[in-house]
């Protein structure tokens, strides 16, 4: 990624209802993916809307962090209820910031799991 350029993309996830800007926020569970038309982050959401928990969001999370940052390990007991992480990923050469912010939204309901990649 060029130095200076930033995208990311939001995984949002609602268990036991629907989110509150749905036709139909009755329902059992919700799921969808913001890439802002990005093809890399687009292919992240297809992955995410296929295999990422909507029922226990944090475990989708500390799997993304366990990807990214090569040999981190969470303890399979820990329950990942919220967060804020910053960290480098890539050479002494070439890298980026990852931030990833991971909170209830009041605003639309359910989870949100946003990701962002800032070229150094």
């Amino acid at each position: 990624m060029p130095s200076g350029e930033t995208r990311e993309l939001t995984f949002r996830t609602s268990w036991g209802s629907g989110f509150k800007d749905a036709a139909e926020p009755a329902a059992m569970s919700a799921r969808r993916c913001e890439h802002a038309g990005h093809a890399p982050a687009e292919s992240v959401c297809a992955h995410l809307m296929q295999q990422g928990s909507v029922e226990f969001p944090g475990t989708t999370v500390k799997e993304s962090i366990a990807c990214l940052a090569r040999g981190t390990t969470f303890d399979p007991g820990l329950s990942l209820d919220r967060g804020a992480f910053s960290f480098r990923y890539g050479s002494a050469h070439r890298s980026a910031r990852i931030d990833i912010d991971f909170d209830a939204d009041a605003e639309i309901g359910g989870m949100a799991f946003r990701l962002a990649v800032a070229g150094d």
